[in-house]
């Protein structure tokens, strides 16, 4: 890989997998290629990324790896990825903490 890296950071504001309503044979009938009943909010955050940190851990004793940690900093100056900001074009699809 050449260096410098290009990096792309984007933040989904989905809040996990969806599935819609279960398909049940005989009663139900699914439509043409509908897998959620609701789109996925994909933010990118390039641009705004002040700072990336990642940490990732290997426990010799036991032979195996565990969970890392990673930690983004984006400049946020108008205030939109605060939850509480009712003016935010992402509010009601963040949660405080």
């Amino acid at each position: 890989m050449g260096l410098p890296a290009t990096v792309s950071v984007k933040i989904n504001l989905s809040g996990g997998a969806s599935f819609g309503n279960p398909f049940i044979l005989n009663t139900s009938q699914l439509g043409f290629a509908e897998l959620a009943s609701s789109i996925p909010v994909i933010v990118d955050v390039s641009t705004s990324t002040l700072n990336i940190s990642t940490r990732r851990q290997r426990n010799i004793l036991q032979d195996n790896y565990e969970a890392g940690q990673a930690t983004i900093k984006i400049v946020d100056p108008n205030g939109d990825w605060n939850p509480q900001n009712t003016a935010s074009p992402y509010y009601g699809l963040l949660q405080p903490l």
